[in-house]
């Protein structure tokens, strides 16, 4: 007597989600089955299937395929090479079911079809979009921390990529930023101060540059009461700006760093001091050495002589009453 099949086996072409993560390391599962990358084949044939899930539920051309593979110089018999790389994908993404799996052929290219395939990029823009329609913070803000969550990874993982994944993945690392900025403005109306300032800490580890991102941690960290970490911050804030874009922080954080001086008081005197005459001898130092001499640079004039040896006092000060109240 044979034994009977299982149903899986007498029907191949029976439907299955394909499930596919590209945030890290790229994973799909099959069912059961997990796929390992490696049993792809060579990258390029996991280029393929990477293009195609950028494009989910939209057909792909032949041309654009080749263009990408090889960056605009393809080898004589580039299309054969990549209708075998098809080939490859299709027998180990859908075996047995050639015309009715998740890879379509369509006119003169190709298409993954979005009903068949579950993928985290897809997931992460649809809690994106929900979130953009949101009518209030309060049903907004969960809807985009979950889409954060889902997108903890850079896109394609770390280590060099191909020209045409090295452009999404920095165009979805901007995504990301911009993302956890909102966040961080979205917690800030909803009176949640520490987690905006989490927000707005992730954001600028992406983009230091990022005047909104400041901004937030700033006043943030003012408002959950945390006025020593707010003045470094905002002085942080100050050397990035001056140093990378010339110029000076916004209105907002100066109001605010003003704000936190004048919050701001230790045994008896200002703490204000301290960072006033540090910023003074900054200042002068790069007073000094900005102008065009012939002769050996004279750094230390008897202005700038006269401001050191105040910052010392200052900070002496400080440090002994710190040392004496810690």
């Amino acid at each position: 007597m044979i034994a009977s099949k299982p149903k899986s086996e007498l029907n191949p072409c029976r439907s299955e989600v394909l499930s596919v993560r590209i945030f890290g390391t790229l994973r799909i599962r099959r069912g059961d089955i997990c796929l390992d990358p490696q049993q792809l084949g060579g990258a390029r044939t996991r280029q393929v299937l990477e293009i195609l899930l950028l494009h989910l539920g939209s057909p792909v051309s032949k041309e654009s395929l080749i263009e990408c593979l090889w960056a605009g110089h393809p080898p004589s018999g580039a299309l054969n090479t990549l209708e075998s790389y098809v080939c490859v994908l299709r027998r180990h993404i859908q075996p047995g079911r050639s015309k009715s799996g998740p890879i379509l052929t369509t006119s003169g290219g190709y298409l993954l079809d979005r009903s068949q395939v579950d993928l985290d990029l897809t997931a992460f823009a649809s809690a994106r979009a929900a979130a953009d329609r949101a009518e209030t913070d309060e049903k907004a803000y969960p809807l985009l921390c979950a889409a954060i969550e889902l997108a903890t990874e850079p896109l394609f993982g770390e280590g060099p990529l191909p020209e045409w994944a090295e452009r999404e993945r920095l165009s979805h690392e901007t995504l990301m930023i911009q993302s956890r900025i909102l966040a961080a403005e979205t917690a800030s109306r909803l009176s949640r101060p520490e987690e905006s300032v989490a927000w707005a800490t992730e954001a600028l580890s992406g983009d230091r540059l990022s005047e909104r991102a400041w901004t937030i941690l700033v006043m943030e960290l003012e408002r959950a009461g945390r006025t020593a970490e707010a003045l470094q911050a905002y002085e942080r804030c100050r050397q990035v700006f001056r140093r990378e874009l010339g110029c000076s922080p916004n209105p907002a954080l100066i109001g605010a760093h003003a704000r936190l001086l004048q919050k701001t008081s230790w045994c008896g005197g200002e703490l204000s001091n301290v960072f006033s005459a540090l910023m003074l001898v900054d200042e002068e130092l790069r007073t000094a050495t900005a102008k065009p001499s012939t002769a050996e640079p004279q750094l230390f004039t008897p202005r700038l002589h006269e401001s050191v040896h105040e910052a010392v006092k200052a900070v002496d000060a400080f440090l002994r009453w710190a040392l004496a109240t810690a």
